[in-house]
């Protein structure tokens, strides 16, 4: 049954439903608009109906996200990876607004035999409702390796050599350290010369006593050059935005251990570059007169996943779920994405969210 919204209205006895809760205490001591939230489920009872669970359809389309407990509003949603024979959900929500003071609730249904088509807006739309993403990319499904942007840009990765592998999120890119790499292209939607942010989680195999390159958008040392996070040492992570030959930048550096999972920030709001490790600014911060548009003549160099722009310097590990921004994040939107993405938690397993019993 639908309501005279359009909206699917929780009536019938087939239709099963769970709120969801976001723990305030992990977002920050601000809001942030127009969040993309990780759901990610693996329980029994988000098994299609013929393998013992509520979900009605093979492909999940029945499950939906509403913002209110009537049931009558949509959310906006993407899902990345639906497995009905294993009960298993990766979907991204665009929530209108994660507070920073009180838990936020959303509300999920699934079982609706009138149910065909997906409900959560078009392809890529959770990406667009910000407004400021200028490529995201998942890098599914620990099988078969996409580098798909899933904003509306279009900037799909060319993938050399590298391999789909196990992500943090989802499946992740397996990088071997010598001939692999990922090129997104130098298109102006992820090259900004304005304010930015540049993200991903990585994962090293073994930590170089010589550069390996993650994820840059670098031209070369004599040139004109951008951002660059790297592995530079055997035991500590980087990142660099420079201008010029290097003559001015910010070096920031954490210590990091190999085989462990990291989520990697950098932001620039014009004047200030803030580095960001799995949530904490405790690498630093810089200030500086440099500007986007004075580095904008290595314009034609792509942004590059696995080596940099030009020669070698390969990376030996993993990445997952990268991103570029065309604003500054803050301090507490990355946060909360680092909370989310960590620890999404699960049906009777809370963490960055908790789940009610199913009614």
């Amino acid at each position: 049954m639908y309501n005279l919204l359009g909206k699917h209205a929780a009536t019938s006895n087939s239709i099963k439903s769970i709120d969801l809760t976001i723990d305030h205490t992990k977002c920050g001591s601000s809001n942030s608009s127009n969040f993309p939230v990780l759901v990610s489920i693996s329980h029994t009872n988000i098994k299609t109906v013929a393998n013992g669970g509520y979900v009605y359809r093979s492909d999940g389309n029945d499950i939906e996200f509403f913002s209110d407990a009537g049931h009558t509003t949509l959310l906006n949603w993407e899902v990345e990876y639906y497995d009905g024979t294993n009960g298993i959900l990766i979907s991204w929500v665009s929530v209108p607004t994660v507070s920073s003071s009180t838990d936020t609730k959303i509300y999920m249904q699934c079982g609706s035999t009138s149910i065909t088509t997906f409900q959560g807006g078009s392809a890529g739309k959770v990406w667009t409702n910000d407004g400021n993403y200028g490529g995201v990319w998942h890098l599914p499904n620990g099988t078969t390796l996409s580098a798909t942007d899933k904003t509306t840009n279009a900037n799909d990765g060319t993938i050399t050599n590298a391999t789909a592998a196990t992500g943090k999120v989802d499946g992740g890119a397996s990088f071997n350290g010598s001939n692999t790499n990922i090129d997104f292209g130098s298109s102006s939607t992820i090259k900004s010369t304005s304010a930015t942010t540049v993200e991903l989680w990585f994962y090293s195999n073994s930590l170089a006593t010589t550069d390996q390159r993650i994820f840059c958008d670098w031209h070369n040392s004599s040139s004109t050059d951008r951002w660059l996070i790297y592995n530079q040492s055997t035991t500590t992570i980087a990142f660099i935005w420079a201008n010029s030959g290097e003559t001015q930048y910010p070096f920031c550096n954490f210590n990091i251990s190999a085989n462990t999972w990291y989520h990697m920030v950098g932001t620039w709001d014009g004047s200030t570059v803030k580095v960001y490790l799995n949530g904490s600014t405790s690498g630093g911060t810089w200030t500086g007169s440099q500007s986007m548009s004075s580095m904008n003549a290595g314009a034609t160099k792509a942004v590059r996943m696995g080596k940099q722009s030009e020669g070698a310097n390969y990376f030996n590990g993993y990445t997952d779920e990268a991103r570029i921004s065309n604003v500054a994040r803050s301090a507490d939107w990355i946060l909360t994405e680092f909370n989310n993405q960590n620890g999404p938690g699960n049906i009777g397993s809370a963490n960055f969210i908790s789940y009610s019993s199913w009614y």
